[in-house]
């Protein structure tokens, strides 16, 4: 089992990593993204060969692989603003089939 895991560590010593331009931690690149006319705003950065995107909307993370960091970078906020998008349609229909209450008479 060791041997195995020890195997996988070098390999992954060994293994190039695309080239792609370092950033550091704290500068934070901006990224927007237009769905159905509306513009969102956001930023992200990229620290140990991960994307971070931040955002009002939330924050994602996915690993760099063959696509470069800004395309990542547009993927994972388009995916915040879709899941956010829909969450904000799903609670209008659900609020649109509560029923208001009635003011008693009196």
């Amino acid at each position: 089992m060791l041997q195995g895991l020890h195997r996988a560590v070098q390999l992954r010593r060994t293994t190039t990593l695309p080239k792609m331009k370092r950033y550091k931690k704290t500068s934070l690149i901006p990224v927007s993204v237009t769905i159905d006319g509306d513009t969102y705003k956001g930023a992200y950065f990229v620290h140990h060969f991960t994307v971070c995107v931040l955002s009002p909307l939330g924050e994602k993370a996915r690993e760099v692989g063959a696509s470069p960091p800004e395309t990542i970078a547009q993927q994972l906020f388009s995916e915040l603003v879709n899941e956010r998008t829909k969450r904000k349609a799903a609670q209008k229909s659900i609020g649109s089939r509560v029923p208001q209450r009635r003011k008693d008479r009196t």
